[in-house]
């Protein structure tokens, strides 16, 4: 098969996902203030602070949601930058007026982060997550708000050391839904 029929398939098979009922979906982006509080056998400090970018994408066939983003920080006195992704579970969607819904659900979450010295840190844990929604438009247009509990595992590469770090995102978005 030549070139420009693979491509010409290839894109046939993207848009058919996306414009069928069966496999409808929405796709937007969301920022959040993630502040941090480090735990370990001296003490509890809040002393990291990121902000983040995500994309994500809404399931519907499924009660999902995945994210992919960059993320922006500082702990202590050094700077982080890196890539985060979540995969959730709605397991409460209630209605409470018309298009204005209450969400809440569980999921995983994975980081993978460079600090300004070059170290890489490497995070994983659950997310519990509650928020809101609204629908706009006939259900095409949704903002929504979260709050987020992340328990993690931090694990520096470099020196092979690792703490817990709990992660408290306020996250707001807005996504389209196809």
């Amino acid at each position: 098969m030549n070139r420009s029929r693979k491509i010409a398939i290839i894109i046939s098979l993207i848009l058919g996902l996306f414009t069928f009922k069966t496999f409808s979906l929405g796709a937007g982006f969301q920022v959040g203030l993630i502040p941090a509080f480090d735990i370990n056998q001296d003490n509890i400090k809040l002393d990291d602070f990121e902000t983040n970018i995500t994309g994500t994408l809404k399931l519907f066939r499924i009660p999902g949601t995945l994210g992919l983003g960059l993320n922006i920080g500082k702990e202590n006195s050094l700077y982080l930058l890196g890539l985060a992704g979540f995969i959730d579970y709605w397991t409460i969607d209630y209605q409470i007026k018309n298009t204005w819904n209450i969400y809440s659900g569980c999921g995983i979450y994975s980081k993978f982060m460079v600090t300004s010295n070059s170290k890489l840190q490497i995070s994983l844990g659950p997310r519990f997550f509650l928020g809101c929604n609204w629908l706009f438009l006939d259900n095409y247009i949704e903002f929504y708000t979260q709050i987020t509990t992340i328990p993690t595992y931090v694990r520096n590469i470099s020196d092979r050391t690792g703490f817990i770090r709990v992660n408290i995102p306020f996250e707001t978005g807005l996504r389209f839904h196809y």
